[in-house]
């Protein structure tokens, strides 16, 4: 499948005089990038010029020069950042609030953020505080009050006291949505360690918890043993409230809209909080539901349900994200582009790399630069709010098309719009990199769960211990 070809675009920059000079060509990198002064509290995206990261604001106004390896999502005037292949937390000024140190650093959610020293895992708080010092094999964001976590012994939850809520007796532990936690356990043999803390954490006996047919063989006491994986939900008191005990039910993903993606016998349907099929098994992959609709796969085509089980948008994409704001992410061949809630393409499949709309801004790559890590930022009108050609804000039109090509302000003239004592400035933009600083994958690619065997089919492919979870 070939990829499509940008249509042309014309340029027109906000807030900015036009210089009179010529454009540059289209795969030139920024010559001169213009540094306008914002707070900690204004919000921040993370922007790569010629391979050096810094933060532009929602004027697309780059914030902080770019001179860091990586940055990561703002989050309450903190961001995770990389130099030198090491990981801390800058503020919204690019000032180390916590200096680069570490293997890892996440981004904060619930007031902590994860982060790895000598392989292990660990809670920064906003302070900057090690709130729990590197001792977890795994852990993942803090959400709905609890971390999901994995130890030697097997994976739990952790409340943010930093004690355990559930203890560690699952093979499969996800990230809480709508006060329920997925897990996944092999069936232990009666009397075992896993089988007297399943019976405690449900409040039932383990010949009343699992069928006498699939507790057949097991005999020991690994949370990921047995003759088969038993799925599962605990709630915010730690409950384990429900346990598949007939063992059919061959993964469980996060609940959404109050109902959960479900297989069994090898095809995907949705459980209700009942833990009662509501929509029959019948598609080949399913996704959660996400602000009224759930991405299903049948066949090689994507599309999406609504909470009744009826098709909303046909399947016809060969890959398909969650509508988390106005828009969702689809892939058409070998581009992406974003479709709206009627299955309208509102923004037209162009991009070799995009990302999920987060605040209004959606992170894109149409091959800028002749690089493929030189990202822009695209807000849900489909217009460009930061080109990496210029390093600079430009609205540009990329659903109608034009004749213009991008214009760059190299003088900067006019008054400065920010007034006494925050005067903007320029400065020469960083040398290209030739190899990118630290490979830290997109936010939507995270997993939102901890495994043992990190090949569980809920789980996904699972980042695995060095890589931070998606919400």
């Amino acid at each position: 499948m070939r990829p499509r070809p940008l249509p042309p675009i014309v340029a027109l920059l906000l807030g900015l005089t036009l210089g009179a000079g010529a454009a540059p060509p289209a795969d030139a990198a920024p010559r001169r990038l213009k540094l306008v002064p914002t707070t900690t509290q204004t919000r921040q995206w993370p922007v790569d010029v010629n391979g050096w990261w810094g933060l532009i604001d929602e004027k697309g106004n780059l914030n902080t020069e770019p001179d860091l390896d990586w940055i990561g999502v703002m989050v309450d005037g903190q961001a995770p950042a990389a130099l030198g292949g090491r990981f801390g937390v800058v503020d919204g000024l690019g000032r180390w609030r916590v200096d680069p140190r570490y293997e890892k650093v996440d981004r904060f959610s619930g007031g902590y953020a994860v982060f790895r020293r000598n392989g292990k895992a660990g809670f920064l708080n906003v302070a900057g505080d090690e709130a729990l010092r590197p001792e977890l094999e795994d852990a993942r964001r803090f959400r709905e009050g609890f971390a999901a976590v994995r130890t030697a012994a097997g994976c739990g939850y952790l409340d943010a006291s930093m004690e355990p809520v559930v203890p560690p007796v699952f093979a499969v532990a996800r990230s809480l949505h709508q006060g329920l936690g997925v897990v996944a356990v092999g069936v232990p043999a009666a009397g075992t360690a896993t089988a007297r803390a399943l019976e405690r954490l449900s409040g039932t006996r383990l010949d009343e918890l699992i069928d006498a047919g699939v507790r057949a063989g097991a005999a020991d006491d690994d949370p990921a043993a047995g003759p088969a994986r038993l799925w599962g939900c605990v709630d915010k008191s730690g409950r384990l409230v429900w346990l598949d005990r007939t063992g059919r039910v061959e993964a469980v993903g996060d609940f959404g809209d109050n109902l959960a993606p479900v297989r069994v016998d090898g095809t995907w349907g949705f459980i209700n909080r009942a833990f009662q099929l509501a929509i029959e098994p019948q598609w080949d992959e399913a996704r959660p539901f996400v602000n009224g609709y759930a991405a299903v796969r049948r066949g090689e085509k994507w599309g999406y349900v609504n909470p009744a089980g009826r098709v909303a948008i046909e399947p016809r994409w060969d890959e398909a994200d969650d509508f988390d704001e106005s828009l969702a992410m689809v892939r058409d061949g070998e581009r992406w582009g974003y479709i709206d809630v009627s299955g309208r393409v509102a923004i037209e499949p162009q991009f070799s790399e995009a990302e999920p709309f987060f605040r209004g801004r959606a992170r894109v790559n149409a091959g800028w630069n002749q690089r493929p890590d030189a990202f822009g930022y695209i807000n849900v009108a489909g217009q460009i709010v930061f080109d990496p050609r210029h390093a600079g804000p430009g609205f540009v039109d990329l659903r109608r098309g034009g004749t213009g090509e991008i214009l760059v302000n190299d003088t900067f003239a006019g008054p400065d719009p920010f007034g006494p004592g925050r005067r903007s400035r320029v400065v020469a933009a960083p040398p290209p990199r030739p190899t990118p600083g630290v490979g830290v994958p997109p936010e939507h690619l995270y997993d939102g769960g901890v495994s043992i065997d990190h090949a569980d089919p809920a789980v996904g492919t699972d980042p695995a211990s060095d890589q931070m979870p998606h919400d």
